[in-house]
């Protein structure tokens, strides 16, 4: 019988939404749940609101810290949690599941369990290995039409993550939840894909994949070195040739977002010579440069960035920039 599950929710100034999102997992949800909202500093009315909420639910507990980052308050989050699972819901989305009832009959030696989002299968339920939910996390979009890189849609046993000490890499703002995923791909015995949604994902402009972020390449450079590092090990050499694959994509996405998010941003005001320079001297960095200099296996990435791929081996810098800021003018 299930003990009970953990919902983590972190939020920064969330006034707007943040009782929506509780308000989903109340009507959604029968059982035994708490609600952990982790108040990461906020400057509106988020306490205020979440505290009000509080009062009259003894299953919603509230912590407030100093903003500290959303790794840190979904940290905060997993050590103050009590139930058997936890499952992180982010303040802007909402639930439209029962959860509970989903998890209600897990085996104990199932660790992770994903849910479906939007694509319907004909399956209700499939089990996959170690290596199979690894090489799913490391894909953008996958074979069988599951989000594996979020956290969101997911619920992990607690005392996994406990015994392994897996936790969000407070360094990171973008990636850290494909890192935390990884983490528990290389350590959880056995996971489950259920073909059942309990959740809405609502993209908004404030994400941190939208904002200028003035230190996105050094946040690339440490999310590379962290995913080499877990994946520099010993796996047959098959294994080793698709997680090659999905890392040089993966870095080719680094490239990507640091272009998007800082270097050709419209709130950065460089000169379009500074521009060029900066993404000159990131590609000559390893490991930038060797994924650009060699011939990779391309399938797994989107045309535009095939494009600027083909640009860059090209060396032309200045064409790169010139696509960005077009692309972020027409986008803005």
């Amino acid at each position: 019988v299930l003990d009970m599950v953990s919902v983590v929710i972190p939020v920064y100034n969330g006034e707007k939404f943040i009782k929506k999102s509780i308000d989903s997992i109340i009507e959604n949800w029968n059982g035994t749940y708490e609600i952990i909202i982790v108040d990461d500093g906020s400057t509106d009315e988020t306490a205020s609101i979440c505290d009000s909420i509080a009062k009259n639910d003894t299953r919603i507990r509230i912590i407030h810290q100093k903003n500290a980052g959303v790794s840190n308050a979904r940290n905060t989050g997993i050590y103050n949690a009590k139930g058997e699972w936890i499952i992180f819901v982010d303040a802007d989305d909402l639930v439209q599941g029962d959860a509970i009832n989903a998890l209600d009959g897990i085996e104990s030696s199932i660790d992770f369990v994903a849910f479906g989002t939007k694509k319907i299968q004909e399956w209700d339920r499939k089990q996959i290995n170690k290596d199979e939910l690894l090489l799913e996390v490391l894909g953008e979009s996958n074979a069988i039409g599951f989000k594996m890189n979020a956290v969101w849609a997911k619920a992990y046993r607690k005392e996994m993550l406990d015994s392994n000490k897996i936790r969000f890499n407070e360094k990171l703002f973008h990636g850290e939840d494909l890192l935390f995923n990884v983490d528990v791909a290389l350590k959880c015995k056995t996971a489950v894909i259920l073909n059942k949604e309990i959740y809405k994902y609502i993209p908004t402009d404030t994400s941190a994949t939208h904002k200028f972020q003035s230190n996105s390449l050094e946040n690339e450079k440490i999310f590379t070195y962290e995913i080499d590092k877990r994946l520099g090990e010993d796996f047959n050499i098959d294994l080793k040739q698709k997680i090659n694959n999905r890392i040089n994509c993966m870095i080719i996405n680094s490239i990507w977002i640091v272009c998007g998010q800082n270097i050709c941003h419209t709130e950065n005001k460089l000169k379009f010579g500074e521009r060029k320079n900066i993404l000159k001297n990131m590609i000559q960095m390893e490991p930038y440069k060797s994924v650009i200099t060699k011939n990779i296996n391309m399938e797994n990435i989107n045309s535009k960035q095939r494009m600027m791929v083909s640009l860059l081996k090209e060396k032309k810098y200045g064409s790169v920039i010139f696509m960005f800021m077009i692309r972020n003018r027409i986008s803005k």
